[in-house]
């Protein structure tokens, strides 16, 4: 049941913003993977009431620690909340932990997959995902429109079925990490289909535009250079890389520009007032997701407007936004949890270095987005680590 579930979520992924339910509150965002979650989450409790314990596998302890962090923050925050902001502010750590299921599900509930099978699904959830972004790109490039619906206006950029360039260039990355593993040292017996996959994937990835996911990708490629001892991948990808970038059309508008400033300061402001909520709520933070409440009470969200907000209950960068919500306390077990999935990664680089790259790749994209609680970057990862582990 549970491969059968996996398989649905990974199916559901690439459709994006097309796969959430309607919900008639701004503030919520319900999506079709959500209920897949709690499918296996219900499956998950029943299985631990049958045999009467949990195997918390190598990352149970720090992923519980923290999340017990979010929760006492979030209660003690809830007192001066309306019923509405504490309900929506619980319902998205619900999420949170519901997510991390996945982790547990892998290891508690009997399933016999080999990871390559899954593996193999990532591929084509992410090349999916990049077949999409393209057709959005050539039929639909001009997304300022969406603007009523509080989206970023973009104009030739492949933003895909997310909506959102960066969000979706990292994804693209995902899949690109999985396909270089899958034809690394087998060049010959690959079947030209693997390389198809890669250009679609890597066109998809540059016409993003996203600074963030060009970094993401520069480190990706790095490390598995690093991995793999091979000094020369990285040395021919970067100078392709560079070429593609400096060819790329430029057919007008400010999101093809990447030399723009306006979003860069966008962003330093962002950060310059979580910080602001840190240093104000420095022990437990303002409660996990209460943060779009306490933006509109320092004034940082417009009045009229802030429960429409797409970016308004996060920071653009998953640190400061830990930090933000959950205090140093919560800061400091993130990095606890964060640490101890590097060490391990580290450690099965020899056997496969997606994990350790992908785990890279999103630390880094996090400096610049809220990355690590995205919804399709959070299950993927919970659902990488899931299966590398068991097996």
């Amino acid at each position: 049941m549970l491969k059968f579930l996996i398989i649905l979520i990974l199916i559901l992924l690439p459709l994006g913003q097309l796969e959430k339910l309607p919900i008639n509150n701004p503030q919520v965002g319900l999506y079709a993977h959500d209920l897949v979650v709690l499918v296996v989450c219900l499956f998950l409790i029943k299985e631990i009431i049958k045999k009467k314990k949990i195997i918390f596998g190598k990352f149970g302890k720090p992923i519980i620690i923290f999340l017990i962090i979010a929760l006492i923050s979030s209660a003690i925050n809830s007192f001066n909340k309306t019923s509405a902001e504490i309900i929506i502010g619980f319902a998205y750590l619900a999420r949170v932990i519901g997510f991390t299921g996945i982790y547990f599900a892998f290891l508690n509930l009997k399933i016999k997959t080999k990871p390559e099978f899954f593996k193999q699904l990532m591929i084509f959830s992410g090349l999916a995902a990049a077949v999409f972004g393209l057709i959005q790109y050539f039929i639909m490039p001009d997304i300022r429109p969406l603007t009523a619906n509080e989206w970023d206006p973009h104009y030739y950029r492949v933003v895909g079925t997310y909506i959102e360039p960066g969000f979706a260039g990292l994804i693209f990355i995902f899949s690109l990490t999985l396909l270089i593993d899958k034809i690394w040292g087998k060049i010959k017996k690959q079947n030209l289909g693997y390389y198809l996959m890669v250009l679609i994937s890597y066109a998809a990835l540059c016409l993003t535009y996203s600074r963030s996911a060009y970094l993401s990708f520069t480190t990706a490629v790095a490390l598995i250079a690093i991995v793999k001892k091979s000094f020369w991948f990285f040395i021919i990808t970067m100078m392709f890389f560079i070429l593609t970038i400096s060819i790329l059309p430029r057919p007008g508008g400010e999101g093809v520009k990447l030399e723009r400033k306006s979003t860069m300061l966008s962003r330093f402001q962002n950060w310059q007032q979580g910080l602001t909520v840190a240093k104000d709520h420095w022990l437990l933070g303002v409660g996990f997701n209460f943060y779009r409440y306490t933006a509109r009470d320092y004034g940082f969200l417009d009045k009229n407007r802030w429960q429409y907000s797409h970016s308004g209950a996060g920071v653009d960068n998953s640190l400061i936004f830990i930090l933000a919500t959950t205090g140093t306390i919560g800061f400091s077990a993130f990095i606890y949890l964060l640490i101890s999935l590097f060490k391990w990664g580290y450690c099965q680089r020899k056997n496969s270095f997606v994990f350790l790259v992908i785990l890279a790749s999103t630390v880094i994209h996090g400096f610049f987005n809220n990355t690590f609680f995205y919804s399709f970057v959070m299950l993927q990862l919970w659902i990488i680590l899931g299966f590398t582990e068991n097996n």
